[in-house]
């Protein structure tokens, strides 16, 4: 990088990509920017949807809290706690919506509601799916191990959609080197944001279901619970827009 700038080189298109590691993600950012803003490996792509399209196509969020001490029979210390879901279906162009939000212990409610709600068939789509929900489901499938067969199959449906961004795949410029579900939405549908929302990330979302969890007041806790649902909600419908545009850059 120091020796391009040297030679006076500004901009990732006129990079010189033998000074360059080589690894996919600093290749399609070079591309994206040769390409006037978007890179997209085609065939690679195409493949890959081609491999993981599915209808019904079911799209899956969770919130979870983590608790130094922990505070609930079967958790360990900083054990994680999921507490929400929210659930959107595609199945031959009909989207409908479930959704989950537990308070206290809710680990055994949130599984059952979870396998009622989950069609028996489609693959299930997540963003970071590796590092969150398929970690997450395993956690209850060892805390209840009563529910550890079906919990297991949800995972062996999971399809991370983060997995052609971080693989260099498809790569917009307005991303800025930044891969996050948030960041995506913006550039798949500019005409909503999270910014619009009472509950904009998942540390206000814990912080809005502590108290939840202690609000007896039924306004301010009907508040609360319709600030975490659209929060989450959107979650899901933002990750569906992804996978269709996906969809449709894969067929372009």
């Amino acid at each position: 990088k120091e020796e391009m700038y040297a030679k006076g080189i500004r901009r990732m298109k006129d990079a010189d990509l033998s000074l360059v590691e080589g690894n996919k993600i600093q290749y399609a950012q070079i591309m994206a920017d040769r390409a006037n803003g978007l890179f997209v490996d085609k065939l690679a792509l195409k493949r890959w949807y081609s491999l993981i399209e599915s209808d019904p196509a079911i799209f899956l969020d969770f919130e979870w809290d983590v608790y130094a001490v922990p505070p609930y029979e079967g958790m360990k210390p900083l054990s994680v706690l999921p507490f929400q879901y929210s659930m959107h279906i595609l199945n031959q162009g009909k989207i409908t919506h479930k959704e989950y939000l537990g308070q206290g212990d809710c680990r055994k409610t949130f599984i059952e509601h979870l396998l009622k709600d989950l069609p028996k068939k489609g693959k299930i789509y997540a963003y970071n799916a590796l590092g969150a929900e398929m970690l997450r489901i395993k956690e209850l499938a060892e805390q209840f191990p009563e529910y550890k067969k079906p919990l297991l199959k949800i995972n062996a449906r999971m399809v991370d959609l983060s997995l052609p961004f971080e693989s260099g795949l498809i790569y917009d410029l307005k991303m800025r080197g930044y891969y996050s579900l948030k960041t995506l939405s913006k550039i798949v549908d500019h005409r909503h944001s999270y910014k619009e929302l009472d509950v904009s990330h998942g540390l206000e979302a814990i912080i809005a279901h502590r108290r939840y969890a202690y609000t007896t007041e039924i306004e301010p806790k009907r508040k609360l619970r319709a600030e975490l649902l659209e929060y989450c909600a959107m979650d899901t419908r933002e990750l569906m827009k992804v996978y269709l545009w996906l969809g449709k850059k894969s067929r372009e």
